[in-house]
């Protein structure tokens, strides 16, 4: 996958090209190894118990035997050995759920995700949207409904600015001209510095990549995204791509029924991300 990216000539490739055709080209490349190279994960059977370690299966499978072998017998001899088997994976499993539980915990400021699926898991209620209830009082069951239902909710109540009456900023800054917020250029290291500080298990947007492969491709995919950023700060566009997100609804409290019991989640762009740190730095770095 880096050989692949690293044989592009991308000075040729994204010369002449506008901010969003550079991103384009840039996207389709990266979709383009993704399929070549990326396996997909094969979908087995999920296993439940992570929280098992192979000490405490072993266990649990000795007991199992043991009970078959007694309800073959039925002797007093081969009960006594099945109950010692069943306390000792009792006492296993209780072990090995309270080693994961400290491990996930310990853990949780690199990997949440699996903090919060394991209390996810143990919840009686799992979160999940719906059934909502229309305008009309009728209950909706749909996932397309339930989507329309919720979005025309967030649009009732969302806050529309009237900018026609702000007011017009005027030049105040009399100081001297090298004083100015110079033009931010973006340099592939600072693209590269940026990336490698990302978590790599935060979720992609709707161009569908992750930190984790940015991680894996970091040399060679931060020369043509200085690039891309350069021409998206200079004419001042974004890509569309960039703007858009997947919406996902999260539950609060109260009924399920209600749209205005839930909050909204946005997963945007991770590009569009770096691009709005490196602004973030350079505007700290001039205003400090």
């Amino acid at each position: 996958m880096r050989e692949y990216l690293a044989k592009i000539d991308w000075n040729n490739t994204l010369k002449n090209k506008t901010a969003t055709e550079c991103w384009n080209i840039l996207k389709n490349e990266i979709d383009c190894v993704v399929d070549k190279f990326v396996p997909l994960k094969k979908q087995g059977k999920r296993s439940k118990k992570k929280h098992l370690s192979k000490e405490a299966i072993r266990k649990i499978k000795y007991k199992q035997m043991m009970w078959k072998t007694y309800r073959h017998t039925g002797s007093e001899e081969d009960y006594s050995i099945y109950k010692e088997a069943l306390n000792q994976a009792t006492a296993e499993i209780r072990n090995s759920k309270r080693s994961y539980e400290q491990k996930i915990a310990f853990n949780i400021k690199h990997d949440s995700k699996s903090f919060y699926a394991y209390v996810r898991s143990k919840q009686k209620v799992q979160d999940k949207v719906g059934p909502l209830e229309g305008s009309d009082g009728n209950i909706i069951t749909e996932g397309f409904l339930m989507a329309e239902n919720l979005n025309e909710y967030f649009s009732s109540v969302f806050t529309r600015e009237d900018i026609s009456i702000l007011p017009v900023l005027e030049t105040k800054f009399e100081g001297r001209e090298f004083d100015y917020l110079g033009q931010l250029i973006v340099t592939p290291t600072m693209v590269a510095i940026k990336i490698r500080d990302m978590k790599d298990n935060k979720s992609p947007g709707v161009d569908g990549i992750p930190p984790k492969l940015l991680l894996e491709i970091v040399e060679q995919i931060s020369i043509p995204l200085a690039t891309v950023f350069n021409l998206s700060l200079e004419e001042g566009i974004v890509p569309l791509e960039w703007k858009e997100a997947n919406i996902i609804p999260l539950f609060k409290k109260g009924s399920r029924n209600k749209s205005e019991n839930y909050r909204l989640v946005s997963l945007t762009s991770v590009i569009c991300e770096l691009l709005e740190r490196l602004i973030k730095d350079h505007l700290v770095d001039f205003l400090v």
